[in-house]
């Protein structure tokens, strides 16, 4: 009997097909670790470059406060000169005094480091108001912050003293005037004008110290960005090599799968095939369907806004753009298409808000504010029993909680974080981010980086936090989509005619 060699010549092959598996598994893994902690040093290298970052724009932020505030005070100094009513001049030096206290306090900050805010007003009707907020840690081996502001305070105490011999001088002024004798008069506007010739110059000087803080933290920044792209520049270098090593494990392990994977991919494809096939029918009666019910949406949001003096392109624009931040947050098709029905309603509760409230041009009082926050649960009773309409029943949510914030400070009904509904949370950031960027016939735009700038203002306060900062992540599909639904010329126009005419109305 001959012995048997059937398996022999295989076997060799067996255990080297599978330490060469297991080799390349292993590759796989050092690769992954060494790219793991490569990028924690670089992510916390790069994190305190950007803290370094923010400072400076912290810095660069009260410097622009002191620069504007000072140009307000020299202002309020020609306003006194020009002034003949003692009166007025007295409520002058009020405003001046307020904005002393105002270069004095972000001084403060400079030296001792601390938080620095600003109030800004979101809308027309002044209801919602954000507070950009910086905070400021001086480096303590870095003396120039507190120099620049030991050059300012002597100057600051001067003009508050320039703006008690003001007061004198002026009230001599008007009581030469009273007196009707020329030549006390002359010499009293002659002392007026030496006053503020001698003024002027101390204003000269604060610009240049102002200034001087504000371009010394732009060299700063041009600095660290410059830093900063060298770091990111040796982190991608080294990320790139172990990356290919990585990459060439993987595509030699998944060769060793791929035949299998083929086989099942083959059958999916015609199981899909079939299901395709079944699908397309209903799909085209669904597709119809979800058609007329958005052009319904559309137009009765439509008809809220145009109350509200919008143009029919932004409530495109929120349709397309709360759909896409659905469809980055992971949400499922048929929810996305959902929102996009229903993010057009988001206001559709202004047709019951009263003109002279809704469009008064200036500060809405407490009974007024409180009328034009009632747009919310008016629009949540719009909607009210529409369940055999999914999009209008969603549209109700939205209605009733776009105005409520991350924080609770929202209204009508003050929810906090995840009690929020997520359409509305969506539907708030991207209503705001388009009424930031759209020309009214009330308001300028603001550009895409004041507009990012403000709106990062509100993370973890006024938005979710994760969902802004998805937002901001993927913000280039968001600006596309406003360029691609620009407003109207036409539409633009009718507004500013609209608003004209009510105007009109409201005052006779």
């Amino acid at each position: 009997m001959e012995p048997q060699h059937d398996t022999l010549p295989d076997s060799p092959s067996l255990p080297r097909a599978g330490r060469t598996v297991l080799l390349l598994l292993l590759l796989f893994c050092v690769g992954i670790i060494a790219i793991t902690v490569i990028n924690s040093v670089t992510s916390r290298l790069l994190k305190q470059l950007e803290q370094q970052g923010a400072n400076e724009r912290a810095r660069q932020f009260i410097a622009e406060d002191i620069s504007r505030t000072v140009m307000a005070m020299e202002l309020d100094f020609l306003r006194m000169a020009t002034s003949t009513s003692l009166r007025r001049q007295a409520m002058i030096r009020e405003e001046i005094n307020g904005r002393i206290k105002r270069v004095q306090q972000s001084l403060n900050v400079l030296q001792q480091g601390g938080n620095f805010g600003q109030q800004i007003g979101l809308n027309l009707e002044g209801v919602d108001r954000m507070e950009r907020r910086v905070v400021y840690h001086p480096d303590p081996d870095d003396p120039s912050s507190l120099l620049a502001a030991i050059e300012l305070e002597p100057h600051i105490e001067l003009i508050k003293v320039k703006a008690d011999q003001v007061e004198v001088l002026l009230q001599r002024r008007e009581q030469a005037r009273e007196s009707g004798s020329i030549p006390r008069l002359s010499t009293a506007e002659m002392e007026t004008k030496l006053f503020f010739k001698e003024t002027s110059s101390l204003f000269v000087r604060l610009h240049e110290n102002t200034n001087r803080i504000f371009y010394e933290s732009a060299t700063r920044m041009q600095q660290l960005e410059t830093t900063l792209a060298a770091q990111e520049q040796r982190y991608s270098n080294g990320q790139t090599l172990l990356v290919g090593l990585v990459v060439l494990t993987v595509l030699t392990v998944g060769g060793l799968l791929g035949r299998q994977i083929s086989v099942i991919t083959t059958r999916l494809h015609t199981s899909n095939r079939d299901l395709q096939r079944a699908n397309r029918a209903a799909e085209a009666a669904l597709s119809l369907s979800r058609a007329a019910e958005y052009e319904i949406c559309l137009r009765l949001g439509r008809a809220a806004e145009f109350r509200d003096l919008e143009t029919g392109q932004h409530t495109r624009r929120i349709s397309e753009m709360a759909a896409t931040l659905a469809t980055l947050a992971g949400l499922s098709q048929e929810m996305t298409e959902l929102i996009r029905l229903a993010s057009p309603l988001h206001d559709v509760g202004k047709v019951g808000i009263p003109d002279q409230v809704l469009l008064k041009p200036g500060r809405l009082t407490d009974q007024e504010m409180q009328t034009i926050r009632l747009h919310t649960t008016l629009g949540e009773t719009l909607l009210a029993e529409a369940g055999n309409f999914p999009s209008l029943e969603l549209g109700r949510t939205i209605a009733l909680q776009h105005h409520e914030k991350w924080d609770g400070s929202g209204y009508p009904n003050g929810l906090r974080g995840e009690d929020i509904a997520l359409t509305a949370r969506i539907v708030t950031i991207v209503d705001i981010f388009d009424a930031l960027l759209s020309e009214r016939p009330y308001k300028k735009p603001f550009s895409m980086e004041q507009a990012v700038a403000i709106m990062k203002e509100g993370y973890g306060t006024f938005f979710d936090p994760q969902l802004l900062t998805l937002f901001l992540e993927h913000l280039p599909r968001f600006a596309e989509i406003r360029n691609r639904l620009q407003d109207k010329q036409e539409e633009r126009e009718l507004a500013s005619r609209l608003l004209a005419g009510r105007t009109t109305e409201g005052a006779v």
